[in-house]
């Protein structure tokens, strides 16, 4: 059959839609904002009790925003991890990750019930502090209080210096009221900042209480998207949620974090996490050979991801014909994990064939390739116009629903009776 070079594009679906108020209550959203290495990630962690986003003393290592739900002194929060703001990121003069950035940070402002201002103690305020204090007053349009903004000098962990004395007193020019001392990797000053998130919280909590109490969220399906660096990972995550979510471009490796989006397909929640790009076991060694730690702890996340899953979704690049060594390997440790596998043969608008006969060839190779596997679905996708994404998500769900069934004992032991029947075991002699 002839293929056609520009697919239908995905129909609007009330199944793709986010979590709203009206089904799902919403958790108190904290958002991490700040400059580049001013301690983000690595408060982020500590609260979230797990090294759950990337840190490293490379400016610039968290790209994409992160969230976790955590428990705070008895409040349920969502905390926010953000890239760092670089001098000039909302100039004509950023880079394009600094541009993403910097718009994923105010998407996260704006969706956020607090703010968490993160400065650098040791470095001190900054032209760029001022400049960015600015913009997330103009961008909390919906702020009525400067309870919902807290400044948190960071790095001061010990005895106060002079100069840190000096930048706690300056950060009043900001203009969020007294700024909080505090040391991230020490874990010094989180106390204040409890008590700081709980103020807003209690107005927070009062609005929840008029929500059904006994509303009960149906467990939500565990997914994690996985394949080689550059296979259209997270430009399949942005076509699933219809939005930009995740950083996406030509350039391999630029999803560091693992990024975990709490979503609902058809009224079926679902945690979908999209991970970095994992290249084949002799490349990784090369590199951290090579000193390269940021891709090592990357791959680290990704496999996390797939112990994590319930179901995984394998992407795989229709353009290349074959199916890669790396896609393998990947497809056996999510065998050797026991979790429940589709394949998204992606690109399908660049293969020159049709839909179908690219799910068939896919289908012929991973079952003369890896036969143990069986035959996982195989679904034809395009993840710059969303072809395929809805029966992607079904089959998700099919898959997911037979990974959780249960076989009976009894079932069970009628199955292996008429086994034995047909392959008696061995006699002893």
């Amino acid at each position: 059959c002839i293929f056609k070079t520009h697919l239908p594009k995905r129909m609007p679906s009330i199944g793709s839609s986010l979590f709203s108020t009206s089904n799902h209550i919403q958790n108190f959203k904290v958002a991490v904002i700040g400059r580049p290495n001013v301690g983000k990630s690595t408060l982020f962690n500590r609260f979230a009790k797990k090294h759950k986003a990337i840190v490293s003393p490379m400016p610039g290592t968290t790209r994409d925003r992160k969230e976790s739900e955590i428990v705070l002194s008895g409040m349920k929060l969502t905390l926010i991890d953000t890239g760092g703001l670089e001098d000039d990121a909302d100039s004509k003069l950023a880079t394009p990750i600094s541009s993403y950035i910097f718009e994923k940070a105010g998407e996260a402002i704006q969706s956020a019930n607090m703010v968490l201002f993160v400065i650098d103690g040791k470095q001190g305020l900054t032209e760029a502090d001022f400049h960015y204090a600015k913009w997330i007053r103009k961008t909390r349009t919906s702020s009525n209080s400067n309870d919902e903004i807290v400044i948190l000098v960071n790095k001061t962990e010990g005895q106060l210096t002079q100069s840190m004395e000096e930048t706690l007193e300056e950060c009043d020019r900001l203009g969020f009221g007294e700024a909080i001392p505090i040391s991230a990797a020490h874990g010094d000053g989180v106390a204040d900042i409890v008590t700081a998130i709980s103020k807003t919280y209690s107005n927070f909590e009062d609005k929840q209480k008029n929500y059904s109490k006994n509303q009960i969220e149906e467990r939500a399906v565990q997914l994690a998207i996985v394949g080689r660096p550059n296979v259209g990972k997270s430009s399949l995550l942005n076509a699933i949620l219809d939005q930009d979510r995740a950083m996406t471009g030509p350039m391999p490796g630029l999803t560091r974090d693992a990024v975990e989006v709490k979503w609902a397909w058809k009224d079926r929640p679902v945690c979908l996490v999209d991970t970095a790009g994992i290249r084949r076991p002799n490349s990784r060694n090369a590199a951290i050979k090579s000193g390269e730690e940021l891709e090592t702890m990357a791959v680290n996340a990704a496999l996390k991801a797939i112990d994590l899953a319930q179901v995984v979704v394998l992407v795989v690049d229709g353009t290349e014909g074959l199916l890669r060594r790396g896609e393998l390997s990947i497809a056996s440790i999510v065998q050797r994990e026991g979790r429940a596998l589709v394949i998204a043969a992606n690109k399908a608008d660049l293969t020159g064939i049709c839909a179908d006969e690219y799910r068939e060839g896919v289908a012929e190779q991973v079952s003369k390739l890896i036969p143990d596997l069986g035959e996982p679905p195989v679904v034809p996708t395009c993840s710059l116009n969303g072809y395929g994404v809805d029966e992607l998500m079904d089959t998700v769900l099919n898959a997911h629903d037979r990974w959780r069934n249960r076989v009976p004992t009894a079932l069970l032991n009628q199955w292996l009776k008429r086994v034995e029947r047909i392959h008696p075991p061995p006699r002893e002699v």
